[in-house]
């Protein structure tokens, strides 16, 4: 009898079972495009409520397989995002304007409600931890204004500079 593999719930066939089905949605083909999906794909979830929780289903693709998630919509507040307390890790895209917590039952963390802001979502079936740049600006948002990044470093150069010359100044 088949079982689920622990993360991703992928089929793993129990000795002697699924022979002649490799061309066949339940055999190796299946789960190729099972795992396809998963890894090169994307998923887009349309928030409308507060609460929301990653789908984990036994051999198909779930909220859990794919490797980059889209969260969009209105949920009218901070949104709890539930995940499974196993192994896991996603790429993460929130383009809903508010706070997405990603939460296993019993640890939790945030990424912020700035629109398309992305973070890194990793558990270790334990712990949760999210990896976001640390000011919660976006990336984007630094490359736009990019010329004023550039005249803050070369004012805090100059600074420096004549903070070094403070001797000089004394005398």
């Amino acid at each position: 009898m088949s079982t689920p593999t622990t993360r991703g719930k992928y089929r793993k066939l129990a000795l002697g079972e699924g022979l002649q089905t490799w061309g066949l949605s339940n055999g190796l083909n299946g789960l190729f495009d099972q795992m396809d999906a998963a890894l090169h794909g994307h998923n887009l979830i349309t928030l409308s409520s507060t609460s929301y929780t990653l789908t984990s289903t036994n051999y198909t693709v779930s909220d859990i397989n794919y490797r980059f998630v889209k969260f969009a919509g209105t949920p009218g507040g901070t949104a709890t995002i539930t995940i499974p307390a196993t192994e896991n890790w996603w790429f993460i895209q929130n383009s809903t304007g508010e706070t997405l917590t990603f939460s296993n039952g019993a640890n939790s963390a945030s990424i912020t409600g700035t629109s398309a802001f992305y973070g890194i979502v990793v558990t270790d079936g334990s712990a949760v931890s999210v990896l976001t740049l640390p000011d919660g600006v976006s990336a984007k948002t630094i490359a736009d204004n990019i010329g004023s990044v550039n005249q803050v470093a070369t004012d805090s150069a100059s600074v420096v500079a004549v903070a070094g010359k403070s001797t000089e100044i004394t005398r």
